[in-house]
């Protein structure tokens, strides 16, 4: 055996990854060796007082078939504990803010992708009493400051604008002495484009443009275009603005105006419909969602599963 061979097979011999079976009914996965020895303090506590989740997240919309009826829940939770689960997890309020049991606070969800849930039904009550009749944890999951599903355009949220996170989405502009010129990414009347194509203009049509140096120098208009540079030009009525103010030697300073957009309207296109976390109707909404479940039906525990935060890195400013 040649020496790269044997180190070839040496490496296959201490891979990390080797497939364990963490459930006796299911077929063996690969699992991350090096990870599960590690003996961190959450591992030793765990350890020694005996603490393992085995957990099965049900999402609201994604399994609405597997859910819709009370026979399907009890074969369904049956065969969670027959595979070696200990613990469910149900996702009650999705991204659309449409709860699969009837709220007081919210509406109900009844269809998700053609897949329907009867509106008469309320699929958390035998969730909860079939998890316990078969011994498992059973947590019901929220997704937090979030009303709405963006991508197709559902939820309550929509109807209430003031409460949507107000997100900054600065606009970029070219600044030349004391004018300033609004940017965008083509052709259209009132703003400037940069690009390294030179203008093309449809028949009867005007424009001007203005050929710039990598450092957004303005240079002759009859000057070509330098490695880097790049075109500062425009259609309409603004080409005799932007003809007044070529100069040559004279530079652009490349700068942004702040927008401040509701989320519902703004370019971000992020799925949820995120809601203002200082909006205190909004928290009032969560906290009677919390309150209403929790309340009502036998769970060990709620999960907020995500967007139990702010928007992002450009939200929040709304005014309340």
């Amino acid at each position: 055996m040649s020496i790269l061979t044997g180190l070839m097979f040496l490496a296959v011999q201490q891979s990390r990854f080797q497939p364990v079976s963490p459930m006796p009914s299911l077929p063996p996965i690969l699992m991350d060796t090096f990870l599960n020895a590690y003996q961190g303090p959450t591992k030793q506590v765990c350890k020694k007082y005996g603490l393992e989740g085995r957990v099965l997240w049900i999402d609201a919309t994604a399994n609405v078939e597997r859910y819709n009826t009370e026979e399907k829940i009890i074969a369904l939770v049956a065969r969670i504990r027959e595979s070696g689960f200990n613990t469910i997890v149900f996702d009650v309020k999705p991204l659309s803010s449409e709860m699969v049991y009837p709220s007081k606070f919210a509406p109900k969800l009844l269809e998700w992708k053609g897949k329907q849930l009867p509106a008469d039904f309320d699929p958390l009550l035998p969730m909860t009493r079939e998890a316990k009749k078969n011994a498992l944890n059973i947590y019901v999951s929220m997704n937090a400051f979030c009303d709405g599903h963006r991508l197709v355009n559902r939820g309550p949220g929509f109807e209430r604008p003031d409460e949507q996170s107000v997100l900054y989405e600065p606009s970029p502009i070219l600044k030349v002495g004391e004018e300033t010129l609004d940017v965008a990414t083509k052709p259209e009347e009132g703003k400037v484009t940069m690009s390294i194509e030179p203008l093309k203009l449809a028949e009867g049509q005007v424009g001007y443009a203005i050929p710039c140096n990598k450092r957004g120098v303005m240079l002759a208009a009859e000057a070509t275009l330098p490695k880097g540079g790049f075109y500062v030009q425009t259609v309409g009525a603004l080409s005799e603005k932007l003809k007044s103010l070529h100069v040559a030697d004279t530079a652009f300073v490349i700068d942004s105006k702040p927008n401040f957009v509701r989320i519902g309207l703004a370019q971000d296109k992020q799925y949820p419909l995120m809601t203002s976390p200082t909006n205190p109707s909004v928290r009032r909404r969560l906290f009677d969602l919390a309150r209403e479940v929790i309340t009502n039906y036998d769970i060990d525990g709620l999960i907020y599963d995500d967007r139990l935060r702010y928007s992002g890195l450009n939200g929040d400013f709304a005014e309340t």
